[in-house]
């Protein structure tokens, strides 16, 4: 199944990461003097990749966004990635993972990954239901950055909680019940795992009971609450420090 892709910056890492993934470009036909689009056509004939031109009163049939600027590409399906095997790759001691219970919406989910690569996340763990998937919103949202994300899609959340903990990870959870002590002060160091929910519900009951901890961050009561991928762009650049 193919993926639709579209922008300027989702398109050129798709072809500078992983153009084994690029099926297809298309651009507007009106747009191809552009010296930025010429580039990306000149990369397309380099890995051997197919072009077409379409006129710009087709963008319509591909896609609404006015954003796209005239420039769109199909790609074979995102490549999960499994668990087991990058937490045996990676030298335990200073394992980082962000966990996502249930995170719907694509402009959230896109920022988040452009934050989780930018402070070097090592995995980002999303379940296979009622949570957003890597789609054409999240990677234009990530300005690209979620072909170099390692994205993990399991059926359980709970079941993948005590996996990591059987492997020696300590399970955090980003919540603002009474139980939960300030994030400012914390020792992320060590192999960690960090658990956050939407923002409407928060993290599911049964697995904020099986963090070690949960963790907020302290703001001014004028603010109910943070948009959950500005939360998780404060806990995320924490925990690089560590």
């Amino acid at each position: 199944m193919e993926q639709l892709i579209y922008g300027i910056n989702p398109v050129l890492e798709a072809l500078k990461k992983s153009p084994d993934k690029v099926l297809r470009v298309v651009v507007v036909r009106e747009a191809q003097k552009n010296y930025r689009i010429r580039n990306m056509i000149n990369l397309a004939k380099k890995h051997n990749i197919r072009f077409d031109f379409i006129p710009k009163a087709r963008v319509s049939t591909l896609t609404r966004d006015g954003n796209h600027q005239n420039i769109f590409a199909y790609l074979s399906d995102f490549e999960y990635q499994n668990l087991d095997y990058i937490t045996k790759t990676l030298p335990k001691g200073n394992r980082k993972i962000l966990i996502l219970d249930s995170i719907t919406d694509p402009h959230n989910f896109g920022s988040i990954l452009r934050s989780c690569v930018a402070f070097e996340i090592d995995a980002v763990v999303i379940k296979d239901r009622d949570s957003c998937s890597v789609n054409e919103t999240v990677v234009k949202t990530s300005s690209g950055t979620a072909f170099d994300a390692k994205v993990v899609m399991v059926k359980n959340l709970n079941n993948t909680v005590e996996f990591l903990k059987n492997d020696g990870f300590m399970v955090l959870g980003a919540d603002k019940s009474e139980e939960a002590i300030s994030y400012e002060n914390y020792d992320f160091s060590g192999d960690l795992a960090l658990v956050m929910g939407s923002e409407g519900k928060g993290i599911k009951r049964l697995t904020k009971s099986k963090c070690d901890q949960l963790l907020y961050i302290p703001i001014s009561s004028k603010v109910e609450s943070l948009n959950v991928s500005v939360a998780a762009a404060l806990f995320i650049e924490k925990i690089s420090k560590f």
